[in-house]
């Protein structure tokens, strides 16, 4: 079964970003379907039309304030690259130095401590 040419069009249509606004958006603002996000005194709150009816949502904090970036990242318009795998062996734990009097074994366990540290934060493989 061949598709039509609308068919054919919304396939490779792009989804429209969602702009966060502020304040509440009257029914003539929303097209039929399309959602807007909104910052009002409720908070962030989703409206959406449909059949003519204006409907909401009102989203909550997730309680995560920690924000985690997993996988591979760029910026700039620069290819992602893959965080390197680093092996450590023989380390123990180690936070603290003194810069005036150190040795090189101290180093590298401090090394290896934070290697593991940002490893478990997902920063490192």
């Amino acid at each position: 079964m061949s598709m039509t040419r609308q068919e054919r069009l919304s396939i490779h249509k792009k989804q429209e970003r969602l702009q966060v606004q502020n304040g509440v958006p009257n029914a003539y603002e929303l097209r039929e379907g399309v959602p807007i996000l909104s910052l009002t005194s409720e908070g962030l709150v989703e409206y959406v039309r449909y059949n003519g009816i204006l409907y909401k949502k009102v989203y909550s904090r997730s309680g995560d304030d920690n924000l985690k970036v997993k996988g591979n990242f760029a910026a700039n318009d620069k290819k992602p690259l893959e965080a390197p795998d680093y092996t450590t062996t023989n380390v123990t734990t180690d936070r603290t130095f003194n810069a005036n009097s150190t040795s090189e074994a101290e180093l590298a366990d401090i090394l290896g401590t934070l290697i593991a540290d940002l490893t478990s934060i997902g920063l490192l493989q």
